[in-house]
């Protein structure tokens, strides 16, 4: 997949990790909810932060 291939390597690792754990499928949907409901948020706060 494209998209997990621009991720940084922590978020590669926590991506892993979720699908272990079952919280997301290991499809590119899945990896899109990822992005969307866990990564987003902290990029968003992390941005109005700056």
């Amino acid at each position: 997949m494209k998209a997990w291939r621009v991720l940084s390597t922590d978020s590669r690792i926590w991506w892993d990790e979720h699908v272990k754990e079952e919280s997301h499928p290991a499809t590119a949907e899945g990896l899109a909810e990822f992005i969307r409901d866990t990564l987003g948020p902290i990029c968003f706060q992390a941005e109005c932060e700056a």
